[in-house]
């Protein structure tokens, strides 16, 4: 039996993107991140409704996520964000992905397996200002861009980089944002004066988006790579992003109900022990399924119109919740995350990031539903 289940919102999705559209100054390129299965959300009706909506470009990690994109009918550019193996480059050409290129050794064998394809490769050259991932120093960029110029099947649309610390919270980590931001910008004023510069240039995901709104579409750039936040999780608080919802419900049913008298101890390493009776509920779900174990003695769940918090620790395939007082019986569905159980505050209550919370527990709910 399929207990848990993901229902994604397409419409609150469709909304998020229009209300970031907004907010981008005018011929501005958005790039919506798709990866990991568009962080558990379905990567082929996320894709979908990106279309509809006119995204401008789709960020993907992989080939294979590529291919699924494209068996959907979904037409619109897409950039791999992760380099490809050689192996790969005849299918990521076939199926017209932009590639990340930052040596020129993946942009000659791109270059032959356009010619053979009789076709373009489309590139996207990564600058490493910081991030020590992958990418061509900036020192190197303007002899790299002008290798590629060379090369007849392949065009460069693009330019980008990737900030490191686009959360920053300290004074360091911040100064540090603001050289990555400063060396891109030298590069691209470099670029623009030798009459290189791509016609699509960004640094922002969705944090430094936020955070730093005027700073990304500053000189000449003109492009932005938004995940968290169109899925309905603003990293950063302002203003706007109040009108951002989340696109994902996660619920499961109550499998049993136990009566606890004062003393009693619940789970694993008996770390819970009630003070007076309680009424302990099971939930099928558990770290195993994709819920992150830190939440255990931190998180709530809302069940029967109130918030049920979790008791003991949280095992491979259960969690328990105190549901004293509570109306709800074996059956009923507990929102482990959703319109009113938020998923950012149950990430911030455990003390990580709301991705590591939320994909993986969408990833591996046992059925999906939109609407």
């Amino acid at each position: 039996m399929l207990h848990t289940q993901a229902t994604i919102n397409l419409a609150s999705l469709a909304r998020n993107i229009a209300c970031v559209r907004a907010r981008l100054p005018k011929d501005a390129h958005l790039v919506l991140v798709v990866k990991a299965d568009a962080y558990g959300h379905g990567v082929e009706r996320v894709a979908q409704t990106a279309q509809a909506e006119n995204v401008d470009m789709l960020g993907a990690t992989t080939v294979e996520e590529a291919a699924k994109i494209r068996a959907a009918g979904v037409t619109t550019p897409i950039l791999l964000l992760s380099p490809i193996l050689p192996t790969e480059a005849h299918d990521a050409v076939s199926l017209a992905l932009t590639l990340p290129v930052y040596e020129l050794g993946t942009a000659r064998l791109l270059d032959r397996n356009a010619r053979a394809l009789n076709t373009v490769a489309h590139a996207h050259v990564v600058v490493d200002t910081g991030m020590h991932r992958f990418g061509v120093s900036p020192q190197s960029a303007v002899t790299l861009i002008s290798q590629l110029q060379a090369l007849a099947a392949v065009r460069v649309d693009g330019i980008y980089t990737h900030f490191a610390t686009a959360l920053a919270t300290s004074k360091a980590e911040r100064s540090f944002c603001e050289e990555q931001l400063a060396s891109f910008q030298c590069l691209l004023d470099i670029l623009a004066d030798r009459h290189l510069l791509p016609p699509v240039r960004h640094i922002a995901n969705s944090a430094a988006f936020i955070d730093r709104e005027d700073d990304v579409f500053a000189g000449y750039l003109n492009g932005v790579r938004v995940g968290t936040l169109i899925y309905g999780y603003p990293e950063v608080e302002s203003a706007w992003t109040g009108a951002i919802v989340p696109a994902a419900t996660l619920t499961t049913p109550v499998i049993a109900i136990n009566d606890l008298q004062p003393g009693d101890t619940v789970g694993y390493g008996c770390t819970y022990r009630a003070a007076q009776e309680r009424a302990i509920a099971v939930l099928p779900i558990g770290y195993g399924t994709g819920i992150n174990p830190h939440i255990a003695k931190r998180g709530s769940v809302w069940i029967g119109g109130r918030i049920a918090p979790i008791v003991g620790t949280i095992g491979l395939d259960h969690t328990m919740i105190d549901v004293t007082g509570i109306d709800c019986a074996v059956g009923c569905r507990a929102e482990v995350f959703g319109p009113n159980m938020r998923a950012d505050l149950l990430a911030d209550a455990a003390g990580i990031g709301v991705c590591e919370f939320v994909v993986p527990a969408l990833q591996q709910a046992g059925e999906r539903v939109y609407i």
